[in-house]
């Protein structure tokens, strides 16, 4: 029953990205009173299984404490422009590039690889999955390629691509 507890637990969790234990500890520290970070940081989890709760969470945030009203406004964007999407795997895209815009680099990993589990053809998703790779320290490049394998006109894949390649001070690549 400690506040102190819960907050490190949920920390611990987010290190390891064990997202399922870290969503239960944030339930259970929510239990034991109102935090806007906690609120905002189930909303994030919250976004690859329950959109609505999402919601939900990201406007208790954001009506708790005005400084997440522009990253919650971001993802609340996101989350309604996904729910218009008739792919599924486009929906997960489009989940994952929002959960990117605030650096939110694993689960928008996440999203990408829920996009590729019903479509393992989607250039956009392979493309994004590369990008977030390199925001989480690794290379990204099979990715990248894969993408390109799936869709050489796309303009998002040679975008992704030629980011990469400016990261690797490869200027005539990019």
């Amino acid at each position: 029953d400690s506040v102190l507890l819960y907050d490190q637990l949920v920390k611990t969790y987010h290190d390891q990205n064990d997202f399922s234990a870290e969503q239960e500890a944030l339930t259970k520290r929510l239990a034991l009173g109102e935090a806007s970070a906690t609120h905002y940081r189930l909303g994030l989890l919250l976004t690859l299984s329950d959109v609505q709760h999402a919601q939900q969470e990201f406007n208790t945030a954001s009506s708790l404490d005005p400084e997440f009203k522009l990253v919650t406004t971001t993802l609340l964007f996101a989350l309604n422009a996904a729910e218009s999407e008739p792919d599924p795997a486009r929906r997960y895209v489009i989940i994952g590039r929002g959960l990117g815009l605030v650096e939110e680099w694993g689960l928008a990993s996440k999203a990408f690889e829920h996009a590729l589990s019903l479509d393992g053809a989607n250039a956009d998703a392979w493309a994004w999955l590369g990008e977030a790779r390199q925001h989480q320290g690794q290379d990204g490049s099979e990715e990248l390629d894969k993408a390109l394998s799936f869709d050489s006109g796309d303009p998002i894949v040679h975008a992704l691509r030629g980011l990469y390649w400016t990261r690797m001070g490869k200027y005539s690549n990019a």
